[in-house]
């Protein structure tokens, strides 16, 4: 099944959703064990720089591709695994991670087979579920985002006729740890009729964690850093989505009534308007009424969650505060204040000091390791500078902004003088670029290595933007969609995560200068003289190098490094 078939069968279960959101839908286990689908789910896996991270197997993505035809070899593997029910996922490796508050977050890393399989599955479960979730809904779901989130959550107090003042910030607690397996499969039912989707979900759940050297099977819970967990999440916490809709947004016995006139029956049934805007586990609701009655809803809320999905909410960060003395949600700063111009009032959008302070920090930590090589130092500034920037576009004014330059240029100078021996002539002839090769909107540091210029964005030349920002379209039903698994809306943390500095660019001290230099001497690849170089190609492999010498890597084009590394392992055997 080619991938234009696929992108109809999706359309197809999107439309018959729509049309009917009761549906439960039959015969989907088929898909998940076609070739083609698994081929799709392979190249959206590989394609991610996930793939270059090994479960508990160690297989990797340069393990796959370095056998001969690894990748049919694959899909063929988990074909017949998954038609003769003999396919059953290994338990994820569990690691910890720095969350921003100091604290660790656990991910679960599955091994490359179980993430092939999972995305094959999202691939099937997807189209169905984005067309009955609720547009109030923005988490980890196709061409959403944070500040679609935040541009939702600024246009109900921007009606002064609504008149919302008090905010009701919930978090639930450990909320992808305490996700309950039996309830969850209870959910699916509602719309999947399929046990052999069941059941695989059912196993993919119960996998089991390794830590430490020790495998536990815990009976809630789904795996964060999944393909497939943020979906199931979604799915179980989309009936919180449906009692809100019908315990405050539309009874039943409302249904009649014109859209004009549900305003005057929330107030007069249950005090006031409740606005919800939830993303995966954070969520804030606005509200018109009196305190009293949001303390109330509060506890309401509390008690669906304890009873009826058997989660809780975090205390210290579930509160109750005024509009005009502002919140935090999703790593920006909301207040309700007048503007100076007109004197009208309006919901601020602003950066918090929490968040300056952790960027500050993220500078110190790069440009404090002296010993780093340079080219990887310089790399992960600039990643941190831009994503950093292109976050708070929508919050940040110009005179943040050119205080933060002036950080990051003092921070910058100090590292070069420290990396020239303290004497400053010589920082400046090694890291001042030359006229010619400066250009506005970045710092007048870098690095020239060969044709290749590295150059510091700064963050004040990054356009501001306005938050607002209207509802995306619906991702299964787009003309002309050419992609089987769209790519969801990123977060603060996951760029964070990203961008974030260890001290280290690998295990080997100017691992990405190598890689730098090689491409910048070899601009075509050095085995078939055609194609524009990408990759390095090392000779002896990169693992037994004892030192970095350019002499002994290749600048070559993708096909050519693949089709060389097959050849290795055809006269050296399978690779470990």
């Amino acid at each position: 099944m080619d991938t234009a078939q696929i992108l109809k069968i999706q359309q197809e279960l999107a439309r018959r959703t729509l049309e009917n959101p009761a549906q439960r839908h039959k015969r989907l286990y088929r898909l998940v064990c076609d070739a083609g689908w698994l081929r799709a789910g392979l190249d959206a896996v590989f394609a991610n720089k996930g793939s270059h991270t090994s479960g508990l197997d160690g297989i990797t993505k340069q393990h796959v591709d370095g056998r001969q035809r690894g990748r049919e070899r694959l899909v063929e593997q988990l074909h017949e695994k998954l038609l003769t029910d003999e396919y059953r996922p290994q338990p994820v490796k569990r690691i910890y991670i720095p969350k921003t508050n100091g604290k660790l977050r656990p991910l679960g890393i599955a091994t490359l087979q179980d993430r092939v399989v999972q995305a094959t599955l999202k691939m099937v479960l997807e189209p169905i579920y984005e067309s009955v979730f609720h547009p109030f809904s923005w988490g980890f779901r196709p061409l959403r985002s944070t500040h679609h989130a935040l541009s939702a959550l600024r246009r109900g107090p921007a009606d002064p006729r609504m008149g919302f003042k008090w905010i009701i910030e919930g978090d639930i607690a450990a909320c992808f740890d305490e996700i309950d397996h039996r309830l969850l499969r209870r959910f699916l039912k509602k719309r999947i009729q399929d046990p052999q989707i069941l059941d695989l979900v059912t196993r993919m759940l119960r996998c089991g964690i390794w830590e430490q050297g020790q495998v536990s099977y815990p009976l809630t819970g789904t795996a964060q850093g999944s393909v497939v967990s943020p979906l199931l999440a979604n799915v179980f916490l989309h009936e919180f989505d449906d009692w809100y809709v019908r315990t405050y947004r539309l009874r039943p016995e409302w249904e009649h009534l014109a859209p004009s006139s549900l305003q005057y029956r929330r107030k007069k049934d249950i005090g006031g308007t409740l606005m919800l805007t939830r993303y995966a586990d954070d969520w804030v609701a606005l509200w018109n009424g009196s305190r009293d009655r949001a303390e109330e809803i509060k506890a309401e809320i509390k008690a669906f969650l304890v009873n009826e999905l058997k989660l809780r909410l975090s205390e210290e960060k579930t509160l109750i505060t005024h509009i005009d003395d502002g919140f935090q949600f999703l790593g920006y700063q909301l207040q309700g204040d007048k503007r100076w111009s007109d004197g009208q009032w309006c919901l601020f959008s602003r950066v918090p000091q929490k968040a300056i302070r952790r960027f500050r920090d993220a500078i110190k930590a790069i440009t404090q390791n002296t010993f780093t090589d340079e080219v990887a130092a310089f790399t992960a500034l600039s990643g941190l500078i831009r994503g950093w920037g292109n976050y708070y576009a929508y919050a940040a004014d110009s005179r943040l902004m050119d205080s933060l330059d002036a950080f990051i240029y003092q921070e910058v100078w100090k590292y070069c003088l420290h990396k020239s021996g303290g004497r400053a002539k010589l920082a400046y002839s090694r890291y001042t670029l030359p006229r010619h090769l400066r250009e506005i909107g970045y710092f007048q540091v870098g690095l020239v290595l060969g044709e290749q210029v590295m150059r510091l964005p700064r963050l004040s030349s990054i356009p501001r933007k306005s938050l607002k920002l209207g509802y995306p379209p619906p991702a299964y039903s787009l003309p002309g969609r050419d992609y089987t698994l769209p790519y969801p809306g990123t977060t603060d943390e996951q760029w964070w995560d990203r961008h974030i500095w260890g001290g280290q660019e690998g295990k080997r001290i100017g691992q990405r200068r190598l890689a730098v230099q090689v491409l910048a001497r070899d601009a075509t690849c050095q085995i078939c003289h055609e194609r524009p170089a990408t990759e390095v190609h090392h000779d002896p492999p990169w693992r037994e190098l004892p030192k970095h010498n350019p002499k002994t890597a290749l600048g070559v084009c993708s096909d050519c490094h693949r089709q060389t590394l097959q050849r290795v392992v055809m006269s050296e055997g399978e690779l470990r």
